[in-house]
């Protein structure tokens, strides 16, 4: 994915959820994570969690309707 594409991508909900990303940890070190998590713009903290004999980070938020 092109970094052009991921910032012109803005994620909206209207009503509070959850979402979660399985994102491969190879975006962390490139900027795409950074760049997926920001498209949600409703998101609170995200949290992150590595996944235990693969490569990926399960990173978590609530969306929360403005």
């Amino acid at each position: 994915l092109q970094d052009e594409i991921l910032q012109q991508q803005d994620f909206h909900t209207s009503i509070p959820l959850r979402v979660r990303a399985l994102l491969p940890s190879s975006f962390e070190e490139n900027g795409k994570g950074l760049l997926i998590r920001a498209s949600f713009v409703q998101a609170s903290q995200w949290i992150d969690k590595e996944i235990e004999g693969c490569n990926y980070i399960l990173w978590t938020s609530s969306l929360i309707n403005n």
